[in-house]
């Protein structure tokens, strides 16, 4: 237990603590273990952790990094955690993932009396946090902020975004993301849905169309903030989301959309 003398008062507890979830580890697992340097950039143990604690070149600490060296006051650097799951492409692996974020979560939990939680997710990192509102799990804590960058809205986990376990949820795109929208979602409920085309079963009464592919955006009468990115005059790519040009603007970007009226248009905001 640390002591602390009377001159030297305990340090306050954190008011604000930052979480990042990644996202699937498609480039990262055709990297071979031989290519140590590269192989360590883009790998790291799985688990929830403080951010000083990921090796100093996994880009998720640097990129992490960047986001609260530029957004001291929504980000502060010492109360950042990194979350790391498998990345593999495919939904059972992340509600597996999110039963592993919520007993990182219910630590913080317990650990602080009083914050205001902002998880941060790239890709389909996001799906892993909208799986906890999917649990059948107690959960006390709750998230103020959910930036959900480049997320692919699947049919799977797109409710989720009405549960009160989200207070805020701003979601970040760009038009020109091939990535976000390329994974393929329900094949065999569409394989199902073509057929009843066919048939008119009884059995079909309650089946409703799942499109192919990942979408863009949540439905229109959701509690998310959709904001549309640019760099100069053009969107960006999947992979741009984790580069200092858009990290660094990220506050700025939160502080704009406070003042934003979503009911009216969509928010547009350039680099």
């Amino acid at each position: 237990m640390l002591f602390f003398p009377p001159s030297f008062p305990p340090p306050p507890p954190p008011t604000k603590i930052t979480v990042f979830v990644h996202g699937t580890h498609r480039f990262a697992q055709l990297i071979p273990k031989a290519i140590k340097p590269l192989y360590n950039r883009f790998h790291d143990s799985p688990g929830f952790k403080p951010l000083s604690q990921a090796p100093k070149n996994y880009c998720y600490r640097r990129f992490l990094e960047s986001i609260a060296r530029y957004g001291k006051n929504y980000f502060p650097k010492e109360h950042c955690y990194l979350f790391g799951w498998s990345g593999t492409l495919s939904h059972e692996a992340r509600v597996k993932a999110a039963e592993e974020l919520h007993e990182g979560l219910m630590y913080l939990h317990k650990k602080y009396p009083q914050y205001e939680l902002t998880l941060i997710t790239h890709s389909h990192g996001g799906n892993v946090v909208l799986n906890l509102a999917g649990l059948d799990y107690k959960k006390p804590y709750h998230i103020d902020r959910l930036i959900l960058i480049a997320c692919p809205v699947q049919e799977v986990t797109k409710k989720f975004v009405y549960d009160p376990l989200f207070k805020e949820i701003y979601a970040p795109y760009s038009k020109w993301d091939s990535f976000q929208i390329l994974d393929p979602q329900g094949a065999v409920p569409r394989r199902r849905y073509i057929r009843c085309m066919f048939t008119q079963s009884a059995r079909c009464t309650d089946l409703h169309f799942i499109p192919l592919f990942s979408e863009r955006q949540f439905p229109d009468d959701s509690k998310v903030k959709h904001i549309s990115i640019k760099r100069w005059l053009r969107p960006l790519s999947h992979i741009e989301f984790l580069f200092p040009s858009f990290t660094k603007k990220l506050e700025k970007m939160l502080i704009t959309a406070k003042n934003h009226d979503f009911s009216k248009k969509e928010m547009r905001y350039k680099l």
